[in-house]
Protein backbone atom coordinates (compact mmCIF):
# COMPACT_ATOMS: atom_id res chain seq x y z
CA UNK A 1 0.00 0.00 0.00
CA UNK A 2 2.90 2.56 0.59
CA UNK A 3 4.54 1.49 -2.31
CA UNK A 4 1.05 1.95 -4.13
CA UNK A 5 1.11 5.33 -2.45
CA UNK A 6 4.31 6.46 -3.30
CA UNK A 7 4.63 5.53 -7.07
CA UNK A 8 1.02 6.98 -7.46
CA UNK A 9 2.69 9.96 -6.99
CA UNK A 10 5.34 9.48 -8.95
CA UNK A 11 8.28 8.44 -6.98
CA UNK A 12 10.13 5.22 -8.21
CA UNK A 13 10.27 2.44 -6.14
CA UNK A 14 12.13 -0.82 -4.84
CA UNK A 15 10.64 -3.54 -3.10
CA UNK A 16 14.09 -5.53 -1.33
CA UNK A 17 13.02 -8.74 0.10
CA UNK A 18 14.59 -12.36 -0.26
CA UNK A 19 15.20 -13.52 -2.95
CA UNK A 20 12.71 -16.88 -2.26
CA UNK A 21 9.84 -14.29 -2.31
CA UNK A 22 10.95 -12.42 -5.21
CA UNK A 23 8.90 -13.92 -8.01
CA UNK A 24 5.48 -14.43 -6.25
CA UNK A 25 4.59 -11.36 -4.56
CA UNK A 26 1.41 -11.67 -2.76
CA UNK A 27 -0.45 -8.65 -4.48
CA UNK A 28 -0.64 -6.92 -7.68
CA UNK A 29 2.73 -4.42 -8.28
CA UNK A 30 1.53 -0.84 -9.09
CA UNK A 31 3.39 0.35 -12.62
CA UNK A 32 6.76 2.06 -11.15
CA UNK A 33 7.33 -0.75 -8.30
CA UNK A 34 10.09 -3.33 -8.75
CA UNK A 35 10.92 -5.94 -7.16
CA UNK A 36 14.72 -6.26 -5.60
CA UNK A 37 16.23 -9.61 -4.40
CA UNK A 38 18.87 -8.82 -1.76
CA UNK A 39 20.07 -11.64 1.42
CA UNK A 40 20.08 -9.71 4.79
CA UNK A 41 23.83 -9.73 5.01
CA UNK A 42 24.81 -9.46 1.51
CA UNK A 43 27.33 -6.31 1.36
CA UNK A 44 27.91 -6.54 -2.32
CA UNK A 45 24.54 -7.10 -3.45
CA UNK A 46 23.74 -3.83 -1.46
CA UNK A 47 27.06 -2.02 -2.68
CA UNK A 48 25.43 -2.61 -6.26
CA UNK A 49 22.00 -1.13 -5.54
CA UNK A 50 23.78 2.22 -3.46
CA UNK A 51 24.51 3.28 -7.06
CA UNK A 52 20.75 3.43 -7.32
CA UNK A 53 20.81 6.49 -4.81
CA UNK A 54 17.78 5.70 -2.93
CA UNK A 55 16.65 8.84 -0.76
CA UNK A 56 15.19 6.47 1.81
CA UNK A 57 15.13 3.00 3.12
CA UNK A 58 11.80 2.34 4.82
CA UNK A 59 12.08 -0.76 6.78
CA UNK A 60 9.37 -2.84 8.25
CA UNK A 61 10.23 -3.93 11.69
CA UNK A 62 9.88 -7.53 12.51
CA UNK A 63 11.70 -8.98 15.26
CA UNK A 64 14.30 -11.38 12.86
CA UNK A 65 14.77 -8.08 10.70
CA UNK A 66 15.14 -5.68 13.68
CA UNK A 67 18.50 -5.03 14.31
CA UNK A 68 19.65 -5.88 10.50
CA UNK A 69 17.94 -2.47 9.14
CA UNK A 70 20.44 0.43 10.29
CA UNK A 71 23.37 -2.24 9.07
CA UNK A 72 21.03 -2.90 5.54
CA UNK A 73 20.54 1.37 5.49
CA UNK A 74 24.05 1.98 5.24
CA UNK A 75 25.04 -0.67 3.08
CA UNK A 76 22.55 1.24 0.35
CA UNK A 77 23.81 4.60 1.84
CA UNK A 78 20.38 6.38 2.22
CA UNK A 79 18.83 7.40 5.69
CA UNK A 80 16.14 4.34 6.95
CA UNK A 81 12.77 4.87 8.58
CA UNK A 82 11.70 2.03 10.20
CA UNK A 83 7.73 1.02 11.18
CA UNK A 84 6.79 -1.51 14.18
CA UNK A 85 4.72 -3.90 13.11
CA UNK A 86 3.57 -4.73 16.77
CA UNK A 87 2.65 -3.28 19.76
CA UNK A 88 6.05 -2.02 22.03
CA UNK A 89 6.11 -4.73 25.09
CA UNK A 90 5.72 -7.26 22.23
CA UNK A 91 8.52 -6.31 20.30
CA UNK A 92 11.00 -5.91 23.14
CA UNK A 93 10.18 -9.48 24.69
CA UNK A 94 10.02 -10.84 21.07
CA UNK A 95 13.35 -9.28 20.28
CA UNK A 96 14.77 -10.69 23.50
CA UNK A 97 13.85 -14.22 22.33
CA UNK A 98 15.22 -14.25 18.65
CA UNK A 99 18.13 -11.61 18.57
CA UNK A 100 20.12 -13.01 21.31
CA UNK A 101 20.11 -10.31 23.85
CA UNK A 102 20.69 -11.88 27.56
CA UNK A 103 17.75 -9.92 29.46
CA UNK A 104 14.85 -8.12 28.67
CA UNK A 105 16.99 -4.91 29.17
CA UNK A 106 18.66 -5.87 26.82
CA UNK A 107 16.37 -6.02 24.54
CA UNK A 108 14.55 -3.07 25.62
CA UNK A 109 18.07 -1.30 24.49
CA UNK A 110 18.72 -2.66 21.33
CA UNK A 111 15.24 -1.68 20.21
CA UNK A 112 15.94 2.10 21.49
CA UNK A 113 19.25 1.99 19.80
CA UNK A 114 17.44 1.13 16.12
CA UNK A 115 14.91 3.43 16.71
CA UNK A 116 17.31 6.45 17.70
CA UNK A 117 19.33 5.61 14.35
CA UNK A 118 16.09 5.88 12.08
CA UNK A 119 15.50 9.38 10.64
CA UNK A 120 11.68 8.37 11.74
CA UNK A 121 9.67 5.99 13.33
CA UNK A 122 6.02 5.08 12.45
CA UNK A 123 4.09 3.53 14.96
CA UNK A 124 0.43 2.20 14.24
CA UNK A 125 -1.44 2.99 17.68
CA UNK A 126 -0.96 6.55 19.18
CA UNK A 127 0.02 5.60 22.50
CA UNK A 128 2.62 3.54 21.39
CA UNK A 129 4.86 6.64 20.55
CA UNK A 130 5.29 6.88 24.46
CA UNK A 131 7.42 3.93 24.60
CA UNK A 132 10.71 5.43 23.30
CA UNK A 133 13.00 7.36 24.99
CA UNK A 134 12.77 11.52 24.65
CA UNK A 135 15.48 11.60 22.17
CA UNK A 136 13.73 9.96 19.65
CA UNK A 137 10.48 11.24 20.23
CA UNK A 138 10.54 13.89 18.28
CA UNK A 139 11.30 11.60 15.32
CA UNK A 140 8.29 9.26 15.66
CA UNK A 141 4.82 9.53 14.02
CA UNK A 142 2.15 7.46 15.24
CA UNK A 143 -1.22 7.21 13.13
CA UNK A 144 -3.62 4.16 12.28
CA UNK A 145 -4.18 1.90 9.21
CA UNK A 146 -6.72 2.68 6.87
CA UNK A 147 -8.71 0.90 4.61
CA UNK A 148 -10.77 2.74 1.47
CA UNK A 149 -14.50 2.76 3.29
CA UNK A 150 -17.26 1.27 1.93
CA UNK A 151 -19.81 3.82 0.76
CA UNK A 152 -22.67 1.78 2.71
CA UNK A 153 -22.31 -0.10 5.93
CA UNK A 154 -23.68 -3.30 7.53
CA UNK A 155 -26.24 -1.17 8.94
CA UNK A 156 -27.88 -1.14 5.17
CA UNK A 157 -28.51 -4.65 5.38
CA UNK A 158 -29.42 -5.62 8.89
CA UNK A 159 -28.52 -9.07 9.62
CA UNK A 160 -28.01 -10.65 6.41
CA UNK A 161 -27.49 -14.45 7.56
CA UNK A 162 -27.76 -14.15 11.28
CA UNK A 163 -23.78 -14.11 11.01
CA UNK A 164 -21.24 -13.42 13.60
CA UNK A 165 -17.34 -13.70 12.31
CA UNK A 166 -14.06 -14.45 13.31
CA UNK A 167 -11.53 -13.20 10.90
CA UNK A 168 -7.70 -14.61 10.63
CA UNK A 169 -8.36 -15.50 14.51
CA UNK A 170 -7.44 -19.37 13.44
CA UNK A 171 -3.98 -19.25 12.01
CA UNK A 172 -1.98 -19.27 15.37
CA UNK A 173 -2.42 -19.50 19.20
CA UNK A 174 -1.65 -16.11 20.19
CA UNK A 175 -4.97 -15.01 17.45
CA UNK A 176 -6.94 -17.46 19.97
CA UNK A 177 -9.71 -18.40 17.66
CA UNK A 178 -10.81 -21.45 19.62
CA UNK A 179 -11.84 -19.16 22.24
CA UNK A 180 -14.31 -17.84 20.11
CA UNK A 181 -15.67 -21.15 18.85
CA UNK A 182 -16.42 -22.10 22.46
CA UNK A 183 -18.15 -19.08 23.42
CA UNK A 184 -20.43 -19.48 20.46
CA UNK A 185 -20.97 -23.36 21.18
CA UNK A 186 -21.48 -22.22 25.00
CA UNK A 187 -23.63 -19.19 23.87
CA UNK A 188 -27.26 -19.21 23.40
CA UNK A 189 -27.08 -19.12 20.00
CA UNK A 190 -29.14 -21.27 17.68
CA UNK A 191 -30.47 -21.21 13.83
CA UNK A 192 -30.59 -18.95 12.61
CA UNK A 193 -27.38 -17.45 14.19
CA UNK A 194 -24.21 -18.85 12.79
CA UNK A 195 -20.38 -18.19 13.63
CA UNK A 196 -18.61 -18.11 10.30
CA UNK A 197 -14.93 -18.57 10.65
CA UNK A 198 -12.37 -17.06 7.76
CA UNK A 199 -8.70 -17.45 6.89
CA UNK A 200 -6.35 -19.92 7.23
CA UNK A 201 -6.46 -22.29 9.87
CA UNK A 202 -4.01 -24.87 11.90
CA UNK A 203 -7.23 -26.15 14.18
CA UNK A 204 -9.13 -28.11 11.87
CA UNK A 205 -8.67 -31.12 14.26
CA UNK A 206 -10.10 -29.11 17.66
CA UNK A 207 -12.66 -27.12 15.31
CA UNK A 208 -14.06 -30.66 14.63
CA UNK A 209 -14.16 -31.77 18.28
CA UNK A 210 -15.89 -28.86 19.48
CA UNK A 211 -18.78 -29.44 16.41
CA UNK A 212 -19.50 -33.03 17.65
CA UNK A 213 -19.89 -32.21 21.24
CA UNK A 214 -22.33 -29.72 20.08
CA UNK A 215 -23.45 -30.15 16.80
CA UNK A 216 -26.33 -28.15 17.17
CA UNK A 217 -24.12 -25.00 16.60
CA UNK A 218 -23.53 -23.56 13.15
CA UNK A 219 -20.28 -22.82 12.82
CA UNK A 220 -18.35 -22.64 9.19
CA UNK A 221 -15.19 -22.75 8.27
CA UNK A 222 -15.60 -20.13 5.13
CA UNK A 223 -11.35 -20.66 4.58
CA UNK A 224 -9.87 -18.06 3.03
CA UNK A 225 -11.84 -14.99 1.59
CA UNK A 226 -10.24 -12.14 -0.11
CA UNK A 227 -13.28 -10.30 -0.91
CA UNK A 228 -14.05 -7.87 2.12
CA UNK A 229 -17.30 -6.81 1.64
CA UNK A 230 -18.24 -10.98 1.55
CA UNK A 231 -16.56 -10.88 5.06
CA UNK A 232 -18.19 -8.02 6.62
CA UNK A 233 -21.34 -6.65 4.82
CA UNK A 234 -24.12 -7.97 6.91
CA UNK A 235 -22.38 -9.32 9.98
CA UNK A 236 -23.62 -9.03 13.37
CA UNK A 237 -20.58 -8.61 15.08
CA UNK A 238 -16.22 -9.53 14.59
CA UNK A 239 -15.38 -11.51 17.93
CA UNK A 240 -11.47 -10.82 17.99
CA UNK A 241 -10.68 -13.21 20.88
CA UNK A 242 -6.52 -12.75 20.41
CA UNK A 243 -3.90 -12.57 23.57
CA UNK A 244 -2.26 -9.18 21.87
CA UNK A 245 -2.30 -7.45 18.88
CA UNK A 246 -0.61 -4.62 17.62
CA UNK A 247 -3.31 -2.69 15.49
CA UNK A 248 -5.65 -5.48 14.50
CA UNK A 249 -6.44 -4.52 10.84
CA UNK A 250 -9.91 -6.66 11.74
CA UNK A 251 -11.26 -4.16 13.73
CA UNK A 252 -10.15 -1.50 10.89
CA UNK A 253 -12.33 -3.46 8.84
CA UNK A 254 -14.86 -4.46 10.81
CA UNK A 255 -15.22 -0.94 12.05
CA UNK A 256 -14.99 0.83 8.63
CA UNK A 257 -18.37 -1.58 7.69
CA UNK A 258 -20.36 -0.55 10.68
CA UNK A 259 -19.56 -3.57 12.33
CA UNK A 260 -19.35 -3.83 16.22
CA UNK A 261 -16.60 -6.02 17.76
CA UNK A 262 -16.01 -8.06 20.97
CA UNK A 263 -12.65 -8.30 22.24
CA UNK A 264 -10.44 -9.10 25.71
CA UNK A 265 -10.10 -6.02 28.30
CA UNK A 266 -6.89 -7.65 28.40
CA UNK A 267 -5.42 -7.40 24.77
CA UNK A 268 -4.14 -3.65 24.87
CA UNK A 269 -4.48 -2.64 21.90
CA UNK A 270 -8.15 -4.23 20.69
CA UNK A 271 -9.03 -2.59 23.92
CA UNK A 272 -7.93 0.80 22.83
CA UNK A 273 -9.83 0.48 20.09
CA UNK A 274 -12.66 -1.34 21.27
CA UNK A 275 -15.10 1.28 23.40
CA UNK A 276 -17.05 -0.74 26.02
CA UNK A 277 -20.29 0.12 25.55
CA UNK A 278 -20.17 2.40 22.64
CA UNK A 279 -18.65 0.80 19.56
CA UNK A 280 -18.44 -3.09 21.17
CA UNK A 281 -17.81 -4.87 23.94
CA UNK A 282 -15.17 -5.71 26.42
CA UNK A 283 -14.83 -8.54 28.39
CA UNK A 284 -12.93 -10.26 31.21
CA UNK A 285 -10.89 -13.07 30.11
CA UNK A 286 -10.70 -14.37 33.37
CA UNK A 287 -14.22 -14.97 33.43
CA UNK A 288 -15.35 -18.50 31.53
CA UNK A 289 -19.11 -17.48 30.90
CA UNK A 290 -17.90 -13.53 30.06
CA UNK A 291 -17.72 -14.29 25.75
CA UNK A 292 -20.56 -16.47 25.84
CA UNK A 293 -22.73 -13.94 27.79
CA UNK A 294 -21.44 -10.79 25.31
CA UNK A 295 -22.18 -12.58 22.57
CA UNK A 296 -26.02 -13.40 23.86
CA UNK A 297 -26.49 -9.74 24.70
CA UNK A 298 -26.01 -8.67 20.93
CA UNK A 299 -27.96 -11.21 19.93
CA UNK A 300 -30.69 -10.20 21.65
CA UNK A 301 -30.53 -6.97 21.68
CA UNK A 302 -31.11 -5.37 17.78
CA UNK A 303 -31.13 -1.68 19.17
CA UNK A 304 -28.00 -1.90 20.99
CA UNK A 305 -26.47 -3.80 18.13
CA UNK A 306 -27.56 -0.91 16.03
CA UNK A 307 -26.37 1.74 18.44
CA UNK A 308 -22.26 -0.11 18.62
CA UNK A 309 -22.72 -0.60 15.04
CA UNK A 310 -23.20 3.16 14.17
CA UNK A 311 -20.44 4.16 16.51
CA UNK A 312 -18.60 1.64 14.89
CA UNK A 313 -18.19 3.34 11.65
CA UNK A 314 -17.76 6.83 13.52
CA UNK A 315 -14.89 5.70 14.51
CA UNK A 316 -13.87 4.57 11.16
CA UNK A 317 -14.22 7.51 9.87
CA UNK A 318 -13.01 9.79 12.42
CA UNK A 319 -9.67 7.77 12.09
CA UNK A 320 -8.97 5.31 9.49
CA UNK A 321 -9.42 7.81 6.21
CA UNK A 322 -6.90 6.55 3.39
CA UNK A 323 -6.10 10.57 2.66
CA UNK A 324 -4.82 10.94 6.16
CA UNK A 325 -2.85 7.65 5.68
CA UNK A 326 -1.25 8.54 2.74
CA UNK A 327 -0.72 12.44 3.87
CA UNK A 328 0.57 11.06 6.82
CA UNK A 329 3.25 8.51 5.33
CA UNK A 330 4.04 11.23 2.74
CA UNK A 331 4.89 13.79 5.74
CA UNK A 332 6.73 11.11 7.80
CA UNK A 333 8.94 10.35 4.17
CA UNK A 334 9.75 13.77 2.86
CA UNK A 335 10.85 14.71 6.60
CA UNK A 336 13.08 11.32 6.67
CA UNK A 337 14.59 12.38 3.32
CA UNK A 338 15.73 15.41 4.12
CA UNK A 339 16.50 15.18 7.83
CA UNK A 340 13.96 16.62 9.35
CA UNK A 341 11.61 15.34 12.87
CA UNK A 342 8.07 15.30 12.77
CA UNK A 343 7.84 19.26 13.19
CA UNK A 344 9.88 19.90 10.22
CA UNK A 345 12.80 20.70 12.19
CA UNK A 346 16.34 20.07 11.26
CA UNK A 347 17.93 18.02 13.69
CA UNK A 348 20.01 15.37 11.60
CA UNK A 349 23.68 16.23 11.03
CA UNK A 350 23.61 15.15 7.50
CA UNK A 351 20.32 16.84 6.74
CA UNK A 352 20.26 18.00 2.95
CA UNK A 353 20.00 21.07 1.55
CA UNK A 354 16.56 22.24 1.84
CA UNK A 355 16.45 23.79 -1.60
CA UNK A 356 18.20 20.94 -3.60
CA UNK A 357 16.77 19.17 -6.42
CA UNK A 358 15.45 15.46 -4.17
CA UNK A 359 13.88 17.99 -1.48
CA UNK A 360 11.65 19.56 -3.59
CA UNK A 361 10.83 15.97 -5.25
CA UNK A 362 9.73 15.20 -1.87
CA UNK A 363 7.33 18.27 -0.77
CA UNK A 364 5.80 18.03 -3.93
CA UNK A 365 5.02 14.18 -2.86
CA UNK A 366 3.49 15.24 0.12
CA UNK A 367 1.79 18.18 -1.77
CA UNK A 368 -0.26 15.40 -4.36
CA UNK A 369 -2.17 13.99 -1.10
CA UNK A 370 -3.63 16.29 0.91
CA UNK A 371 -6.30 15.18 3.33
CA UNK A 372 -10.19 15.74 2.57
CA UNK A 373 -12.90 17.39 4.42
Amino acid sequence: QLAKTLAAASARVDLICHPGGAHVPAYALPAGVEIRALQDMATDEAARLATERYDLAVCFGMPFFYRLAPHMARLLEAPFVIQECTNPASMTRRLFETADCRCAEEAFWLRQSVLAHAAGVRFTMPHYADSVLPEVRPFAYAFYNAIALPESTAADAQEVGHRLICVGAMKNANKNGMAAVAAFCASGARAPWSLSLYGESIFADELAEALARSPEARIIDEGVVRDLDKIYRGAYALIIPSFEEGLPNVVVEAFSYGVPCIGFSDCAAAAHLIDDGVNGLLVDRRDPTALASAIDRLIADRAFRDHLGVNARRFAEANFQMSTWKHNWLKLVENAANGLNAEGIPQRPAARDPHSERSTHWRQLLNSHRPVA
